[in-house]
C-alpha cells in the first residue's frame, strides 16, 4: 500500500517546482525582449536586494509580542483597515 500523504507531498513539490521553473522561464523570456532599460534597471534592483537580507535578532519580550499577535489573529481578535479607518473618522467627527 502506498503511503498517501507522502505521494501527495511529493506531488506538490513537484509541482511547486514545475510552476516556479516555467514563471522563471516566462519572466526570462520577457526580461530578454524587453527593451526598457528603466524597468531592466528596476528588475535589476529588485532581484539585487534579494541577496542582502538581514536577519535581525528579536528579543524574548518582542518574541512574545509577535507570539500574542498571533493567537490574537488566530481567534480573529482583530480589526480591519476598513473597521479602523471607519472608527478614526467617528472619532475625528467625519
Amino acid at each position: 500500500m502506498r503511503d498517501t500523504k507522502s505521494s501527495f507531498s511529493f506531488y506538490k513539490k513537484n509541482l511547486i517546482f514545475h510552476s516556479m521553473t516555467g514563471l522563471k522561464e516566462k519572466l526570462i523570456q520577457k526580461i530578454m525582449r524587453s527593451a526598457n532599460e528603466d524597468l531592466l534597471e528596476e528588475i535589476y534592483k529588485v532581484l539585487e536586494e534579494e541577496g542582502n537580507e538581514e536577519v535581525i535578532q528579536l528579543s524574548d519580550n518582542q518574541l512574545q509580542s509577535i507570539q500574542k499577535a498571533e493567537k490574537e489573529y488566530e481567534k480573529g481578535d482583530f480589526f480591519t483597515q476598513k473597521e479602523i479607518d471607519n472608527k478614526l473618522d467617528e472619532w475625528l467627527g467625519e
